[in-house]
């Protein structure tokens, strides 16, 4: 007996209604058939639970399963990895010469050959008409004769790979069924059993004409909807049933009735914020339907790679238990990454890729103390100045050797595969290479095997192989269990109370085709049978179809923005029902999300050590403009995390140029300059800017790179000080780098002027030397009382205190030695003084009473809203951006 089964997509229990008309004489002696694994499992549960007393359970085998256990038993061919028929592919093609004749890369071009051979023997029912090919190619009217001339490359690429199998008698993946089919005879069920095809592709025709026609009792279960949009119906649904129809006779059944799913979409901010609303969506229905179990909840991502370690990560936090479907391959396990890390620094002696290596929790053999030292030193030595391949060099100790060893190991010249394959082993074995999962390793290591080839690779060519070959290799089977997490194909024929469908953008419904495939014209595909656009749209709708009629329950879900890119929802999904839906992180109320506990002893301890505030001109500036980022810096020591990069380094600049004024100036202490002494400290301060630059990087301070980046910039800093010094004639130089101080009954305020020199005039002006190329502050009286601009004010108020400054008008100016060129000379100076300083009476009681308030009360270092948040360096730390304020 032949029954073909048809039901309607939104048929409830269709397992049920199959299982009354089936596997009731033989079961132990009968065949279960499905087209995954998801499917198979919750076919023997709706058996175990449907008839429980039966104890015989038929053999239940996924199609692909199936076909290899015939394999296995019967047949001599061995079955060719995707590893191994990539390497094959890829040696194919350097025979070839392609890196020569064609604008991609080996890797990436092997790539797309492998992947058009799967394409085109999918597409195929019997053997691949390579001929027939090659003469529809040739006929087409090409409008770049490139895309022509690569194609019937690749279909010759193919010819010779199929050479290859024949001649080594192997067999691919997407041979077994053909294969198989040659061994059916052998197997004798007395019933077979299929569930949950809606579509055969022709590559398995073969197999499942030859299950159908034996001799025993098959049933088919299959379904058909009438209202499903034509394309699904004419290009899937029709050519399945009319495919099984030619093959046998069936008593055809079909069923009526089935039933409506609610369906509705919801849109999030983010993809973890999605990830944490679907959580939020589970424990709402659970609690809501106290009837349903995990088991009756599924999960689908249509883009399941890129949001499986998100799923993992929040359903995790959030305790929800779950069975994560494969969808994990090498690429994506981060202690392989791990190993490329050695590859990638070698190309580019990156700090944070050196960062990566010597902190990895998959490199045993790395000193994580030495790493810490080696993070907090270097982020302080090579903060502006950048990371070289040169300060690695000069670099010692255990982890700096470690990556030496692998460096010198893999060297500059290309090599065979198998060389490469016993550099990286090398690394691993060097560095204590242990990755997180056993399936790892163990797939890790296959890999090494199945591509040491003779085949000659530079170094660049073998990351990029190793790269492609890690995305064809899947490391583990489902685990766990829980909530269903799985992609679109494994969710197939699985009637769940809930089903939510998460990342439902334009971008991954419909999902793009691979960026690596070799280019044939749409019309060309339809015209061979292939994969065209027309059925791969209606593949996307059918698998939404599904999703919409199986389950009971559908929502959509979709994040606003993934990967710094906008995101829309899939136009498969507009008419659909939307709400948006928030985490409760983003509570309208915008209550506090980050908090920091303040030491008030800390504060005293340091600057309130005997009753009064002892405090520099600069700590206190930055006390009055923002407390918060005062106390990380000045209590706690805190320094922000920062990358090294070659930046400004306006420190740097300043310790150059401080130290050269006062070499230039000593011994010239209260004399005044006459008009010759411009050339001549114009002469010193040039040489000794330069010997101050070359001194640094003899001491190992700066780069080879930064110290050419310096004495470029140089011309620019000394052409400054000529200008000004020219002008100085008749001045008076007082003194440099000289102390001040301030004591008031709760202050004692210090400081240190860079600079004191007199005009013909008799009037004191007190310098400061600015090395950064930010503009110079305002200090009117607005300036310093709200928005605390305090230095230069503060300098000409104490040092007006001196003695030598008794009766004589002091003024304040600002020294910009920036590199950045200018021809105006009044930016190369900037004077403070006048009547814009009129408030300088009232800063006694001003800074007297703020230092009192502290002395006498409690310090409150609680986040202000000063200028400048943008650049803080501290933003990060600070409550306010935690709290998006």
């Amino acid at each position: 007996m032949k029954k073909l089964l048809v039901f309607p997509f939104g048929y409830r229990n269709k397992t049920e209604t199959l299982l009354s008309e089936c596997l009731k004489r033989h079961p132990s002696e009968a065949l279960y058939i499905a087209p995954h694994m998801s499917k198979v499992r919750d076919f023997k549960m709706s058996l175990h639970r449907i008839r429980p007393e039966q104890s015989l359970l038929p053999a239940a085998h996924t199609i692909k399963t199936l076909a290899l256990s015939i394999l296995d038993a019967c047949s001599e061919k061995r079955i060719i990895s995707e590893v191994e028929k990539y390497i094959t592919v890829l040696r194919i093609l350097e025979k070839k010469k392609t890196g020569a004749g064609f604008a991609s890369g080996l890797p990436g071009m092997a790539l797309a050959v492998s992947r058009f051979i799967r394409d085109i023997k999918i597409s195929s029912e019997g053997p691949v008409p390579v001929e027939e090919i090659k003469k529809k190619i040739a006929g087409y009217e090409w409008r770049f004769d490139y895309n022509s001339r690569l194609l019937l490359f690749a279909v010759d690429a193919m010819g010779d790979y199929g050479e290859f199998l024949r001649g080594e008698n192997l067999i691919d993946t997407e041979d077994i069924y053909k294969e198989a089919s040659g061994f059916m005879a052998e197997k004798d069920f007395r019933e077979i059993v299929f569930e949950g095809f809606c579509e055969m592709p022709p590559y398995q025709k073969s197999f499942i004409r030859t299950l159908i026609e034996k001799d025993a009792d098959v049933f088919f279960s299959t379904c058909y909807d009438e209202g499903i949009s034509p394309d699904v119906k004419e290009l899937i649904l029709e050519k399945s049933l009319d495919f099984l129809k030619q093959a046998v006779r069936w008593e055809e059944k079909r069923f009526g009735g089935g039933e409506a799913s609610k369906t509705e979409c919801c849109n999030f901010s983010s993809q973890p914020e999605e990830i944490a609303g679907i959580v939020k969506i589970i424990h709402g229905f659970l609690n809501a339907n106290l009837q349903c179990t995990l088991n009756d909840v599924m999960t689908v991502f249509p883009s399941m790679p890129s949001y499986r370690p998100v799923v993992q990560r929040i359903f995790g936090r959030y305790g929800l238990p779950c069975e994560i479907i494969p969808g994990y391959s090498l690429s994506q396990d981060s202690s392989v990454s791990t190993l490329l890390d050695f590859f990638a620094f070698r190309n580019t002696y990156d700090w944070e890729v050196l960062m990566n290596l010597i902190l990895s929790p998959h490199l045993h053999k790395m000193d994580f103390e030495e790493a810490g030292r080696f993070s907090a030193a270097s982020r302080e030595s090579f903060a502006k100045t950048g990371f070289l391949k040169e300060n690695f060099y000069k670099l010692e100790g255990r982890n700096f050797n470690i990556v030496k060893s692998a460096i010198e190991r893999m060297g500059d010249k290309p090599k065979a595969l198998r060389k490469w394959v016993d550099d990286v082993n090398f690394m691993a074995e060097a560095s204590g290479w242990k990755p997180g999962l056993t399936e790892v390793g163990i797939c890790f290591g296959r890999v090494m095997e199945d591509i040491k080839t003779d085949t000659v690779f530079s170094r660049e060519e073998f990351v990029n192989t190793l790269r492609r070959v890690f995305e064809l290799v899947e490391v583990e089977e489902g685990r766990g269990s829980g909530v269903k997490v799985s992609g679109v194909q494994e969710s197939v024929g699985l009637e769940k109370k809930l089903c939510v469908v998460g990342g439902a953008t334009e971008e991954n419904i419909p999902n793009a085709p691979s960026v690596e495939e070799v280019f044939m014209p749409d019309a060309l595909k339809k015209e061979l049978g292939f994969t065209d656009y027309a059925l791969r749209i209606a593949r996307e709708r059918l698998d939404l179809h599904r999703l919409k009629s199986e389950n009971e329950n559908v929502i959509f879900t979709y994040p606003s923005k993934a990967e710094g890119k906008n995101q829309m929802k899939s136009i498969f999904l507009f008419g659909c029902r939307e709400s948006a839906m928030e985490g409760e992180e983003f509570n309208p109320e915008n209550r506090e999300m980050f908090s920091v506990e303040f030491s008030e002893e800390k504060f005293r301890k340091r600057f309130i050590p005997e009753g009064r505030l002892k405090i520099s001109v600069t700590q206190m500036e930055s006390l009055m403009k923002c407390p918060y980022r005062f106390y990380l810096r000045y209590v706690e020591d805190i320094q922000p995390y920062r990358t090294p990069e070659a930046d400004e380094a306006p420190d740097l600049w300043g310790n150059i140029i401080h130290g050269v004024m006062q070499e230039i100036f000593k011994g010239s202490e209260n004399k005044v300059m006459a008009e010759e002494d411009s050339a001549r400290l114009d002469k010193l301060f040039r040489e000794s800017v330069n010997r101050g630059i070359k001194s640094l990087y003899a001491k190992g301070a700066i780069s080879g790179f930064y110290r050419d980046v310096l004495l470029i910039r140089s011309a620019e800093v000394c052409r400054r000080f000529g200008s000004i010094i020219a002008g100085r004639a008749g001045y008076t130089f007082v003194d440099a780098e000289v102390p001040v101080s301030c004591e008031l009954p709760f202050l004692h305020l210090t400081g240190k002027i860079d600079r004191i020199e007199e005009t013909p005039a008799g009037e004191i002006n007190v310098a400061d030397i600015k090395t950064s190329t930010a503009e110079p502050p305002s200090y009117t009286e607005k300036d310093f009382f709200e928005k605390f601009n305090m230095q230069i004010p503060l300098y000409i108020w104490m040092y007006s205190k001196m003695p030598a400054a008794e009766g004589k008008t002091v003024s304040g100016s600002i020294w910009r030695f920036d590199f950045m060129e200018s021809r105006e000379k009044e930016k190369y100076e900037k004077i403070y003084g006048g009547k814009k300083l009129s408030y300088l009476g009232k800063i006694e009681e001003f800074i007297s009473g703020a230092a009192e308030k502290l002395v006498k009360g409690k310090a409150d270092f609680t986040v202000e809203n000063p200028e400048g948040c943008f650049y803080c360096p501290y933003g990060g730390m600070c409550p306010n951006e935690k709290n998006g304020l």
